[in-house]
């Protein structure tokens, strides 16, 4: 669980769980108590690094490491302060803008003094779509935007919508019809937000607005 593996003639099938791997995987390499919903989530300019911090005892900060090999680990992200004092979960992201393309890209989470966990991720920029978000801004009294994802008529499709944080929001699981999908944003706060599908050939990554009629 948690890991993504690529084989060949399998990319076009799997292509969610594989191109640049499926939004909030958890970790398979370690069964971790504080550490929660590791996930690692594509963008074109990158990697989300984002998890939760259960409810416990201080932590005394935390490092997001990085390697190619799953061996020899190196800091790319350190954070010294206090975390974790909230009694509920912690919402914590980062953003590596320099992953490796076409291989496993390896992350490592050290909670001091507590625990560590470990993901991995299958980095590739191929297999990008076209598609386009409209109305864009959208207003929050407008139940519905519409995605035009081309070439895509009657193909089932699934995703996420995240927001500018990077942390999932809603999934999505439907079926284009005359290369369109509609998807309700009552509920949605004004800002940005990011949306990734896939049809099992391709992906689709576009951002959209919402805005309050106020």
């Amino acid at each position: 669980m948690g890991e993504i593996l690529l084989f060949g003639s399998q990319m076009s099938k799997f292509l969610l769980k594989i191109i640049v791997a499926a939004f909030c995987l958890h970790s398979g390499f370690a069964k971790a108590q504080r550490i929660n919903d590791f996930n690692l989530s594509p963008l074109e300019s990158g990697i989300i690094v984002s998890f939760n911090i259960g409810p416990g005892p201080d932590c005394t900060g935390y490092s997001i490491l990085h390697c190619l090999d799953s061996i020899s680990y190196l800091e790319i992200y350190n954070y010294a302060g206090i975390c974790g004092t909230s009694g509920t979960n912690e919402f914590r992201s980062f953003t590596h803008s320099q992953p490796a393309l076409n291989q496993f890209n390896y992350y490592k989470i050290q909670l001091y003094p507590y625990e560590v966990a470990y993901n991995r991720i299958f980095y590739s920029n191929s297999g990008l779509g076209n598609i386009l978000a409209y109305p864009n801004p959208v207003s929050s009294t407008n139940s519905t935007i519409t995605f035009k994802l081309f070439n895509t008529n009657n193909v089932a499709l699934e995703g996420y919508v995240c927001d500018d944080y990077g942390q999932k929001i809603q999934e999505i699981n439907t079926r284009s019809q005359n290369d369109l999908v509609h998807m309700n944003v009552v509920g949605f706060e004004e800002g940005v937000y990011l949306v990734w599908l896939s049809d099992g050939a391709q992906f689709y990554i576009t951002k959209f607005i919402v805005l309050n009629s106020n």
